[in-house]
């Protein structure tokens, strides 16, 4: 009896003994700027195959799989990953539609970057992409029943005005007025000259939101808003509606929280007559 109590205690013993020698489950972490150039030396003393070896020289923070990989797919010289182009961002959408999301097959395709650097690359042209809620029927006045998003903090100013630019299945971006350019110009600008539009990557039509703190101003009718001799943000938006810029047709449509007021007998009044007359479709004010 006395054995057996010894050989159980015995063997509970051995046991602690084992789960002591486990060692603790690392994360991992960055490679930090010493250990790269650490790394390159090993690489340049060993050759790009011995990463038992390589690693042993980390003591034990780093395995040969980590060493591996920050070698393949970040500081070998043949991978620079210098800045994508708009060819490159085309040709990567293009394949990724053929071959799928096979970066070790991709990598091919590209000769100086790294599976990383292309799953990188297109994991950020993804993850751009959004839902908005679909616009309902046109009305016969041009006016749209649609919720203006709460993109968009009021603004403090009488003068300065706030614009997101919202483009469905892509993104949205907020534009502030300032630098001598409306909010709404700025918008525009942006997006005629969108990279994916220079590369093709955007289909033939895309839907544009303008969600405005104010409604635009305009340079046309018996009390135009804006009389420095541009054209009104109103007819820039207008202007845009149904472009078609490198093969991409843009169909505008837009909301503002509240009618512009500029200091001008009858401008309140003007701003909401031009907004509620405009050929874009639009949003009935939240505020007026």
């Amino acid at each position: 009896m006395y054995a057996m109590f010894q050989n159980k205690t015995q063997s509970k013993h051995n046991n602690s003994k084992i789960i002591q020698r486990c060692p603790k489950r690392r994360g991992r972490t960055s490679f930090q700027l010493h250990e790269d150039r650490l790394l390159r030396q090993l690489v340049e003393t060993y050759g790009p195959k011995n990463w038992q070896q390589i690693s042993s020289h980390f003591n034990g923070t780093r395995t040969a799989r980590e060493c591996r990989e920050r070698w393949n797919l970040y500081l070998a010289p043949i991978k620079q990953n210098p800045p994508w182009t708009a060819e490159e961002e085309t040709r990567l959408m293009n394949l990724v539609q053929e071959i799928g999301t096979r970066y070790a097959v991709l990598a091919k395709f590209f000769s100086n970057r790294s599976e990383a650097n292309i799953k990188n690359k297109y994991s950020q042209l993804r993850r751009t992409f959004i839902r908005q809620p679909k616009l309902s029927a046109t009305k016969p006045n041009g006016m749209i029943d649609f919720p203006i998003p709460d993109l968009l903090e009021m603004d403090r100013s009488a003068y300065s005005t706030t614009c997101a630019l919202v483009i469905p299945d892509f993104e949205s971006f907020r534009f502030t007025s300032g630098g001598n350019l409306h909010a709404e110009e700025k918008a525009v600008e942006f997006a005629e000259k969108l990279p994916q539009i220079a590369a093709g990557i955007f289909p033939k039509d895309v839907s544009l939101f303008f969600q405005i703190s104010k409604s635009p101003c305009t340079s046309q009718g018996e009390h135009p808003t804006r009389t420095d001799g541009k054209p009104g943000c109103l007819q820039r938006i207008e202007s845009l509606n149904g472009k078609t810029i490198n093969g991409t047709t843009f169909h505008c449509s837009m909301g503002a929280t509240k009618p512009y007021q500029p200091q001008m007998t009858g401008g309140k009044q003007s701003s909401i007559n031009a907004y509620n007359s405009s050929s874009v479709p639009h949003a009935g004010f939240v505020r007026t």
